[in-house]
């Protein structure tokens, strides 16, 4: 595990295939379940930590604790996923392991259709979990217009987990419905998922 920690703090961009068996992954249906109780509740502030919400564009609308733009549904981190989904804890503590760092989680993305988000860079580390379904993760140090010294593409599938270090430039696409669980490590700036 030191390896990975020392990774991390080099700033470099990691991939571990299969780090999380099926049965620490929760299913379609729990997943889509806790959808629908995001869809019912009231947008928690607390765990915001904004007074007003989170800042959304044009695209996007914010129905109970779901941000929903195009066919994706971000579901924001409330007391409610620990409770519904048994294993978050368990996945939360597995990564904090893997990296000897406090890790932030902040929800699950749901796509229920193919989707592509632009190149873009965040000023956060993200940390993806593959639950369902697949992804492609397009990562570069280019600068928007340069050569990269690196241009890597990583086919995320059940049980994958994705390092994306603050500043890399990255690229996500999905052919067809997929689920990932999204964290942060702890101390870095709340993400903004999708003003980009």
């Amino acid at each position: 595990m030191k390896e990975y920690s020392e990774k991390l703090l080099k700033g470099e961009r990691i991939f571990i295939k299969k780090y999380f068996n099926d049965n620490e992954l929760p299913n379609w249906e729990d997943c889509l379940s806790l959808l629908y109780t995001g869809l019912q509740e009231k947008f928690d502030r607390k765990v915001d930590g904004s007074e007003n919400g989170p800042e959304l564009a044009s695209y996007e609308k914010i129905v109970g604790n779901v941000i929903i733009t195009y066919n994706t549904y971000f579901t924001l981190k409330s007391e409610n996923h620990f409770s519904h989904l048994k294993n978050l804890n368990v996945l939360l503590q597995k990564i904090q392991n893997l990296f000897d760092q406090n890790v932030n989680y902040n929800g699950i993305v749901i796509d229920l259709g193919g989707r592509k988000v632009p190149r873009h860079r965040d000023d956060w580390t993200a940390i993806s979990v593959q639950v369902c379904g697949e992804t492609t993760w397009t990562i570069s140090d280019d600068h928007l217009s340069g050569t990269p010294s690196f241009n890597e593409d990583y086919l995320m599938e059940r049980g994958d987990l994705v390092v994306v270090p603050a500043g890399l430039l990255h690229l996500v696409r999905s052919p067809g419905p997929r689920v990932n669980f999204l964290f942060n490590i702890h101390g870095s700036e709340t993400p903004d998922l999708f003003n980009k």
